[in-house]
């Protein structure tokens, strides 16, 4: 039961580490990359990845984005936000908006990884 409390502590620390790194400097740039399966994105700074983010955020398994402009889109709204230190950073509302479809996301069966 100690899982979820060390994974949201875990995340918690990560995201004012890079919020603490995006603050101190505002060329940041949002990459789309092409994996397998569609595409996803990356948080660049001066040639150094901060935050890559192959699938898509808060869905099981691993589903890449469908479109480039998707990816681009989720990218710019999480680097906006962590920049406004918004937490959340991203909703599955915000997905929706994008066209992504949070509910036919597929579940992996319990202790089974997704594959594609």
């Amino acid at each position: 039961m100690l899982y979820p409390l060390f994974f949201i502590v875990l995340t918690g620390i990560i995201i004012f580490n890079v919020i603490q790194i995006i603050h101190n400097s505002r060329d940041f740039n949002v990459e789309a990359q092409k994996v397998h399966g569609g595409w996803g994105f990356k948080i660049v700074h001066k040639k150094k990845v901060f935050i890559n983010q192959p699938f898509i955020p808060l869905l099981q398994g691993k589903q890449a984005f469908p479109s480039r402009r998707t990816a681009i889109k989720t990218g710019r709204l999480l680097l906006k936000r962590i920049n406004a230190r918004q937490l959340p950073p991203l909703t599955k509302k915000d997905l929706y908006g994008f066209g992504i479809d949070t509910l036919k996301a597929p579940n992996p069966e319990p202790g089974k990884p997704y594959q594609r």
